[in-house]
């Protein structure tokens, strides 16, 4: 008989199952024997197994039968089913070939168990002793895994029949002998309650291996993931490698002085601090013990407008060539930043960069992919096989430099989900570059610290946190710079100015009526979309001021200028371009902001306004202010305090008690920026003494007791895990901004009028639509319910025409979807 793993269609020829066992087996092995990390070659042997036996259950009639031409229904659904034999077998090559190592059977049973799902909590695939005394009928079972028992049972009896011996030659000859002993087990079902009870004592408390299991499980379950999904799709196997030489970054920033104007005293210091800054790290990389570098964690602490990106790129680059000479390994940078909206922006800066790069050109995808929803593929999307190859690499950040979010990283390490574990192999051994990571929530600096400390001894990984506010997030990290406070203290370009009595949004109108003048550009920060809609229409009225709309004007005239995220991410990128393009010009506009401009923002404004909020978020925005350092005496960034009608703090709604409270504390008076850097130091450490670790406690248990997922319970769970916790419900809302939105929304809602839904094509059509949606919450859409979209599910919409309609009932094109305006909606 031809057992197939694959039927030829659209265009493929078809697969034989033992050439697709093997395909997948090599792949798999040659992901982890790459890495460097301790015990590869025993890893890379069980990702071998588990590629070699993951899909030994479509050794069944069941299984072939159902594949076309004949298209023959099994006697129930289950039988066709693979997974569960699968991982059985694998558990017992395991088992057999490795006596040593106690571990082994479970993760290779988890991985191959769950290929074609999520991961979920062993328990919920490991019946007890108990359970199993009336096997084989598995009547005391529930009725899913009762199902799925009786289902092995039968495809164990259909491969002992006619197809035995054909089905055993062909797995000795993949060099799994064992297939044979384990057709020939009568009570296959107690190898169960067997891993069960390995699995409790592996389990039981205080385990110091405990997160390194986690860590082994998901690099098997990521390389046999990946590489099945690549071998199934007919990809072309290993991506190729690109070297990048360091001197790019130097080369560049060469250029940039070519084209500088001298500027202000504070200007030339400032860079004169960005060549010593980089300079300084490319020393450190070179000097240093490779051991001391790789794998480690490391820090570069420096001030906003310093350079930080190019150095901390350049630090990358150097480190990742030396590792390549003195071992061989050629690791991935992976750049993770806070916020979308400054991924573009820090992705262009590092694409100017690679533009000097040999080869460039040819494959730019190679080299930088941008991985965030908002991120269109790129390549000839007419191909839709070349568009299922494309995605196959975004979602497994191949490329050697990703850039990406706090959001995709840290869900991509502690998930139980099988599309981004796909990436998990590339993350190991790779370098970690990451970006304001003061942004990171304070309940969750235990976990994260737990995360990339375990990230960094058991795969393999250097950690470059950079940052110009330090959290005590990786205390232990080596500082690249000797003396970062010096930086810190040669600086003065920004004064942070406490106004108490500024505590309403009328107060807060009647003070920037005072102090607006044509000649200076200002920006305000508020906490909460309410009170910025609130406070921006104020202004335009009372000022007189011209807004910035995207029909109707070209925005040269414009003066005043809002974003949150309560607009279109397409209207937040153009107007932030357009600001850059006015504001070198010379154009002083006034920007009423929520806190998406708080980090990494390219934008230089001569004064500042902040609600007030923590202490770090404050000295962020204060880096919008002067950050070129042209204005030669401190800029102010003033700080108000702003409550509702119910006098509770604005900030509260967003941050909670602790952090706003801690902040009110230390800004008692006026504080320069030499001295902000001691200031922000003894702001952490208070947070450091009154913050909880309820959460961080939880979900590091969850992952030492491989809490994947229950169908059951109260548990805390790692699927459960976000790094944005959503207190409240959203909603996609389609807006069709302009005909580009508009073609972007029938294109996703043609896909669904198929009969045969393409999820890759589907997949891809949203990311198309992610600039033009907008997720306000279901208690917001309850007030003010726009249609919804009658093809695309779960999606609201509004047309074209009533965008650009000027009494639109649901967007105003200047602040975004209209809402209950009796409650504070948070960024």
């Amino acid at each position: 008989m031809r057992f197939l793993a694959r039927p030829a269609r659209g265009g493929r020829s078809e697969e034989l199952l033992k050439d697709h066992l093997a395909a997948v087996a090599r792949m798999a092995e040659r992901k982890v024997l790459t890495l460097p990390i301790s015990g590869r070659a025993h890893l890379a042997a069980l990702a071998r197994l588990c590629g070699l036996t993951h899909d030994f259950g479509k050794y069944t009639t069941y299984f072939q039968e159902k594949l076309p031409p004949l298209e023959k229904k099994p006697p129930r659904e289950e039988y066709s089913h693979h997974s569960f034999v699968s991982a059985l077998l694998g558990a017992f090559v395991a088992k057999s070939r490795h006596p040593e190592d106690v571990e082994a059977p479970l993760l290779v049973y988890l991985a191959i168990h769950r290929h074609h799902g999520h991961l979920v909590t062993p328990q919920e695939v490991l019946p007890r002793k108990e359970d199993l005394r009336d096997a084989p009928t598995f009547a005391g079972l529930s009725s899913g895994l009762r199902r799925e028992l009786a289902a092995v049972e039968a495809q164990l009896e259909d491969m002992r029949g006619a197809h035995r011996e054909q089905i055993v030659s062909e797995l000795a000859e993949l060099g799994v002998p064992e297939a044979e002993e384990f057709l020939s087990l009568e009570s296959w079902w107690k190898l169960l309650p067997e891993m069960r009870r390995s699995c409790r004592r592996l389990l039981k408390g205080g385990d110091p291996e405990a997160t390194r299991r986690y860590w082994r499980l998901l690099l098997l379950f990521s390389a046999l993931i990946d590489a099945d999904k690549h071998v199934s799709a007919a990809a072309a196997g290993e991506p190729s490698r690109h070297s990048i030489p360091p001197s790019l970054v130097e080369d560049h920033v060469r250029s940039l002085k070519d084209h500088e104007a001298p500027g202000s005293p504070n200007a030339r210091r400032l860079a004169g601090m960005r060549d010593e800054i980089r300079e300084e790290c490319a020393r450190r990389i070179e000097e240093r013990p490779l051991d001391e570098l790789y794998p480690a964690i490391l820090s570069l602490t420096a001030p906003t407008g310093s350079g930080k990106t190019l150095a901390a790129l350049e630090t990358a680059l150097r480190l990742r060539e030396r590792i390549r000479k003195e071992t061989g390994h050629l690791p991935r940078v992976i750049y993770a930043l806070p916020f979308v909206n400054i991924i573009e922006q820090n992705a262009d800066v590092i694409e100017s960069v690679l533009r000097r790069c040999p080869g460039f050109d040819a494959s730019p995808y190679d080299h930088l992919l941008r991985s965030h929803h908002l991120a269109p593929l790129t390549g000839d999307e007419n191909e839709e096989e070349a568009v299922e190859d494309k995605l196959l690499s975004t979602e497994a950040w191949e490329p050697e430099i990703v850039v990406t979010t706090f959001v995709s990283l840290f869900e991509s390490l502690l998930t139980n989900r099988n599309r981004p574990l796909k990436r998990l192999h590339n993350v190991a051994g790779s370098i970690l570059v990451l970006d304001e990571v003061q942004s990171i929530p304070y309940e969750q600096w235990r976990l994260v610290g737990h995360v990339l400390t375990t990230l960094v001894s058991d795969l393999g990984c250097t950690v470059i946190q950079m940052t110009a506010t330090r959290p005590h997030i990786l205390p232990g990290a080596k500082e690249l710079l000797k003396n970062p406070e010096q930086n810190f203290a040669g600086l003065s370009r920004t004064r942070l100015v406490p106004h108490r009595n500024v505590r309403t949004i009328e107060e807060l109108a009647d003070f920037i009526e005072d102090i607006k003048s044509p000649n200076r550009s200002l920006l305000v920060v508020l906490n909460t979309i309410s009170s910025s809609i609130e406070l921006y229409r104020m202004l335009k009225e009372r000022l007189d001021l011209s807004p910035y709309r995207e029909y109707g004007r070209e925005g040269a005239d414009a003066s005043i200028f809002y974003l949150s995220t309560n607009i279109t991410p397409w209207q937040r990128s153009r107007r932030v371009r357009l600001l850059k393009r006015c504001m070198r010009r010379g154009a002083k506009p006034l920007v009423v902001s929520t806190q998406v401009v708080e980090a990494g923002v390219d934008l230089d404004f001569d004064e500042v306004i902040r609600d007030q909020g923590p202490l770090d978020s404050i000295v962020q925005v204060a880096g919008r202010c002067n950050r070129s350092g042209d204005i030669p005496t401190p800029a102010p960034v003033y700080v108000v305090f702003l409550e509702n009608e119910n006098s509770r703090p604005f900030a509260e709604m967003v941050y909670g008690r602790v952090l706003p409270l801690i902040s009110r504390e230390m800004l008692q008076e006026e504080v320069g920026e030499p001295e902000l850097h001691a200031l922000v130091e003894r702001y952490f450490a208070t947070v450091e003494e009154r913050k909880s670790d309820d959460f961080s406690i939880e979900y590091i248990a969850a992952v030492r007791e491989l809490e994947f997922d229950r169908r059951e319970g109260e548990h805390i769970t790692i699927s459960r895990y976000r790094f944005i916790q959503e207190e409240l419900a959203t909603m996609p809302m389609l807006v069709e901004m302009n005909e580009r939105a508009a073609e972007a929304v029938e294109s996703l809602a043609s896909l669904y009028r198929e009969k045969e839904k393409n999820r890759t094509r589907i997949r891809r059509a949203y990311r198309e639509v992610a600039p033009f949606t907008v997720t306000p919450t279901v208690n917001r859409l309850r007030k003010n319910f726009p249609p919804q979209h009658p093809e695309i599910p779960e999606h609201f919409y509004l047309s074209l025409d009533e965008i650009r309609s000027s009494g639109s009932t649901f967007y105003d094109i200047e602040t975004g979807y209209k809402w209950g305006e009796d409650e504070a909606m948070l960024l």
